[in-house]
């Protein structure tokens, strides 16, 4: 009786021992310091089940927790303008803190008119062109399975715009003069935004005979007839503006059969152009016109 029941008991010792095995086999083929979140939540649900010690006996302190990190080079690019921007992707966990580079992550461009993305090398590294289309920020984000992601910001600064002439304005737009007069032209040039930008003018007469003009926009009425002043710089030059002269005469000013009113008018713009600075008649010209006037 005592040989059987020994017996039984050396059979349940055999069993239980073959069961304990079995556990730690099972739990042995866990062991080993995991490489990624997915691991350590394998790890403890191990341990878990099969009522195991803790992680520690894994080589692991505690639950580590794995993360990517991401450099971007340069932090800043200009807008409309096409840059190569180099991601650098690493890995590590908070126990080790060792950083290694993240091959086959997948890295996301967004915003500021940039959608792209890539894949980094064996190096942890992708680069990618962007060409932002306005100013703000374009947000990298590094994504991995097992890992937790990692983000970056470059900024996008406001497009650096060189003034370009774009137009040529000239004052005044018309001229009317007698032989001998002169008249300042002066010219105005503005950029593409309608700014004042400075650029040297040359200046043109189409008809020389008629009257010629200096490289300050003085004009100089040379004979009866018209021609047409330009201001110019480059490829660019302002619009016509058309001259016309002619011989001084009383009737300029004071139109055979006119009304009193309009041969008052008529002395007056006598006048004016007399005193005008620089004059446009001559003094003898003007007492002509009086003496038709008031005779």
């Amino acid at each position: 009786m005592n040989i059987r029941k020994m017996s039984i008991g050396l059979l349940f010792l055999i069993l239980a021992l073959v069961v304990v095995q079995g556990a730690s086999a099972a739990h042995s083929s866990q062991m080993g310091y995991p490489s990624n979140n997915i691991e350590v939540a394998n790890c403890q649900n191990c341990h878990a089940s099969n009522g195991g010690p803790s992680c520690n006996s894994c080589g692991h302190t505690g639950s580590p927790t794995f993360s990517l990190s991401i450099v971007a080079l340069p932090t800043s690019v200009p807008a409309l303008s096409p840059t190569d921007v180099t991601l650098t992707v690493s890995q590590s966990n908070n126990v080790k803190n060792v950083m290694t580079p993240a091959s086959g992550a997948t890295v996301s461009l967004s915003g500021a008119g940039v959608s792209t993305s890539g894949t980094t090398d064996s190096t942890g590294i992708v680069t990618k062109t962007v060409n932002p289309t306005g100013a703000g920020t374009i947000n990298a984000e590094a994504t991995m399975t097992g890992f937790n992601s990692g983000t970056a910001i470059v900024s996008v600064t406001a497009p650096v715009v060189v003034p370009v002439l774009t137009t040529i304005t000239v004052s005044p737009a018309t001229a009317n003069l007698i032989v001998g007069a002169t008249q300042a032209f002066t010219a105005a040039p503005k950029d593409q935004d309608g700014n004042p930008i400075a650029v040297a003018i040359s200046w043109t007469s189409s008809n020389t005979a008629v009257g010629t003009i200096n490289s300050a926009g003085m004009f100089t009425a040379i004979a009866a007839g018209t021609t047409i002043v330009k201001a110019n710089a480059g490829a660019i030059s302002s619009a016509d503006v058309t001259v016309s002269v002619v011989v001084f005469s009383v009737e300029i000013y004071l139109t055979p059969g006119g009304t009193p009113e309009e041969r008052k008018a008529g002395l007056i713009r006598a006048m004016d152009d007399y005193f005008v600075e620089p004059s446009l008649i001559t003094k003898s010209q003007l007492l002509s016109v009086m003496d038709a006037y008031f005779g």
